[in-house]
């Protein structure tokens, strides 16, 4: 995971959410437990400071219940704009007050970091120590539209991917 200062991108979690994406990733992702330490240890090394606690006196303002009650009142506590998650179904509008914040799938959120800032994107994902048609490749089922266009976009500027 290569970071980028000229992206706006601050990810922020809990140790229940950590847990959570664990869970997740070894389980319906089907990632080895090394893989998903891994990711979990990137978090921690390259935001140190993006660990949210106290979210718990913000749990019975949520009224979306479990299992987004926990990332609704974390957004709250770190006074989030976004949620990013696959589990769209946890956070229909009508359960997201007190919050005014958006909920993104992580493809439309990985799409608009891409329209909005192309240049930074590509940079980070070129920095990774596999190919960049590679990489795009493992998050194309879980990022379509971002893996599709991203690989538009390269290999129409020179016909070859980076």
């Amino acid at each position: 995971m290569a970071r980028a200062v000229e992206v706006p991108f601050k990810p922020l979690w809990t140790k229940r959410i950590l847990k959570e994406t664990y869970r997740i990733q070894t389980g319906s992702l089907d990632w080895e437990p090394r893989r998903a330490m891994s990711f979990r240890a990137s978090l921690s090394d390259q935001y140190p400071t993006n660990r949210v606690s106290g979210y718990e006196r913000y749990l019975p303002l949520c009224r979306n219940g479990e299992p987004g009650g926990h990332v609704l009142a974390c957004a709250l506590a770190a006074r989030a704009d976004k949620i990013v998650t696959h589990s769209l179904r946890n956070f229909r509008a009508e359960r997201l007050a007190p919050w005014a914040g958006r909920v993104l799938h992580p493809d439309d959120y990985l799409l608009e970091l891409y329209l909005l800032f192309p240049e930074c994107v590509l940079r980070i994902l070129r920095a990774h120590e596999v190919a960049t048609e590679e990489l795009l490749s493992t998050l194309a089922p879980h990022a379509p539209e971002f893996a599709k266009a991203v690989l538009a976009d390269e290999t129409h500027i020179d016909g070859t991917l980076h």
